[in-house]
C-alpha cells in the first residue's frame, strides 16, 4: 500500500521532492502540500501554483492537510523550521512520522523533535546531501529513531536514502560539517575568479585549480591541506598578506582571504612545543588542534 506523504513548504526542495516521488511511482492522490502563512518569503499564490504544476492537492487548513498522512516532510527555510513544527504539532497524531529535512543544525533539529514528541509524534532528521533539489532527485541522509521507517517510505519511489544513526541530529551534524567546506569553497572560488576576471587570467586560474585538485586522490588532498597548513602556517601568513594586497589593488572584496590569513596567523602563533608535534598525519593534526582549542597547549590566541 502506498504511503500518504504531505509536504510543508513547496519551495525548491518541497516541490522538486514531491515531483520526484510522483515520477518515481507514488500516485499523485497520495501526495499533498500545506501552505502555512507568517513565514519569511511565504507566498500562497506561488505555493498553490507549484502544487498545481506538480499535480498534488494544496491545503491551507492544517487539520485537513494532516488527516490520514503517514509521513509529513518539513521543507521550509532554516528560519521557519521551529515555527512550522510548533504550528503543525497539534494536528498530528502518534502514528504519523515527521521528517525534518531543513538545513539547520543538530540543536535546532533536537528542539523540533522535542516539540513534536511532546505531542506523541514520531520524528526523523533528514539532511539533503549530494545532488541539489533542482536535479529532481531525492538524496537524503537520515537519522533518528524512526529514520529507517522514513527511508522505507521514500526508497521505493526512487529516493536515495542513507540511515546513519538512531539519534536525531546526527544527519544534521554531517550536513553542517559538509557545508563548511562546500559553501565555503564556493565563496573562495567566487573571490578567486572575481580577481582572475579583473586580471584577465580567469581561464588559466581555473585550469590551475583543476590541476591542483585532481593531481592527487582525495585522501592525499586532505592530508596536504590539513597537515600542510599546520606545518607551514608561518610562511603562508606572508603569502596571504600579499594575496590580500593584490585583491585590494583589483578592487575585489577580500573577506575570505582575510579569514584565511587570520586562521593561519593563529596557527603560526602557537608556542614552540605545539609546533614540535608531528603533523604528518591528519588524525595527529586534528588531535593537536582539538587539544589546543581545549586549552591543552599553546597560546590563547
Amino acid at each position: 500500500m502506498h504511503p500518504k506523504v504531505g509536504f510543508i513548504g513547496l519551495g525548491e526542495v518541497g516541490s522538486s521532492y514531491a515531483r520526484a516521488l510522483v515520477e518515481g511511482g507514488l500516485p499523485q492522490r497520495q501526495v499533498r502540500a500545506l501552505y502555512l502563512g507568517g513565514r519569511p518569503g511565504a507566498d500562497p499564490d506561488r505555493a498553490a501554483e507549484r502544487a498545481r504544476r506538480v499535480g498534488v492537492a494544496f491545503y491551507e487548513d492544517p487539520a485537513a492537510f494532516a488527516a490520514g498522512l503517514d509521513l509529513v516532510v518539513s521543507a521550509v527555510s532554516p528560519q521557519g523550521a521551529q515555527g512550522v513544527a510548533a504550528a503543525i504539532a497539534g494536528f498530528l497524531a502518534g502514528p504519523q512520522l515527521f521528517l525534518d529535512v531543513n538545513s539547520v543544525g543538530p540543536k535546532t533539529k533536537a528542539t523540533v523533535a522535542q516539540t513534536l514528541e511532546a505531542r506523541g509524534v514520531r520524528t526523523a532528521d533528514g539532511a539533503i546531501m549530494g545532488a541539489p533539489a533542482s536535479s529532481g532527485r531525492i538524496t537524503l541522509t537520515l537519522s533518528g529513531p524512526c529514520a529507517a521507517e522514513a527511508a522505507g517510505m521514500l526508497a521505493p519511489y526512487g529516493a536515495e536514502v542513507d540511515v546513519v544513526g538512531d539519534r536525531v541530529g546526527m544527519a544534521a551534524t554531517l550536513k553542517m560539517a559538509r557545508s563548511v567546506v562546500m559553501k565555503g569553497f564556493a565563496m573562495l572560488l567566487i573571490e578567486a575568479l572575481w580577481a582572475a576576471r579583473r586580471a584577465g587570467v580567469e581561464e588559466q586560474v581555473l585550469r590551475g585549480i583543476d590541476a591542483s585538485i585532481h593531481q592527487r586522490d582525495f585522501d592525499n588532498l586532505v592530508q596536504r591541506f590539513v597537515c600542510g597548513s599546520l606545518q607551514h602556517a608561518g610562511r603562508r601568513v606572508g603569502e596571504m598578506e600579499e594575496v590580500e594586497a593584490f585583491l585590494e589593488e583589483l578592487g575585489v572584496p577580500a573577506e575570505m582571504t582575510r579569514a584565511t590569513k587570520g586562521r593561519l596567523r593563529y596557527l603560526a602563533s602557537r608556542d614552540p612545543a605545539w609546533h614540535e608535534r608531528p603533523f604528518d598525519r591528519v588524525d595527529l593534526a586534528l588531535d593537536a588542534l582539538l587539544a589546543d582549542a581545549d586549552g591543552g597547549s599553546g597560546n590563547a590566541g
